[in-house]
């Protein structure tokens, strides 16, 4: 029973963390190049869009996959150590867990073309 809490949490932190460095990468360029050029140039589009993406997604397991998470495992344990029948609402964590982690998958590869397009792409804005 260990083995799935340790494992989500895993996935949580890093989230976080790809989250967190990728905001240190665009504060820091944006500063150092200037925030209002940076933007405006199309390597700063591209990783502002390949950013709210990545925080869309960051949000999802944070906000709603982990805590219907949560519900699942303490409900699963009380059923299996006390014998207790399952909640009548854990279909319904399990639904918004599994359409969250849906998003999270098709937003993966937007946000990885928009990452990649600020490096490569330079002509994607005009």
């Amino acid at each position: 029973m260990h083995l799935v809490p340790r494992a989500l949490a895993w996935f949580r932190y890093t989230a976080f963390t790809t989250w967190a460095f990728g905001l240190l990468y665009f504060l820091t360029v944006a500063l150092e190049v200037g925030m209002a050029d940076y933007l405006a140039s199309p390597a700063g589009k591209s990783i502002l869009i390949g950013g709210v993406l990545g925080t869309i997604m960051f949000l999802n397991v944070w906000g709603i996959i982990w805590p219907n998470q949560k519900k699942i495992i303490a409900a699963t344990t009380e059923t299996v150590t006390n014998q207790t029948p399952a909640p009548a609402e854990q279909p319904k964590w399990a639904r918004r867990a599994l359409l969250a982690s849906r998003t999270n998958t098709m937003l993966s590869i937007p946000m990885l073309f928009f990452m990649i397009a600020s490096a490569h792409m330079g002509s994607l804005w005009g």
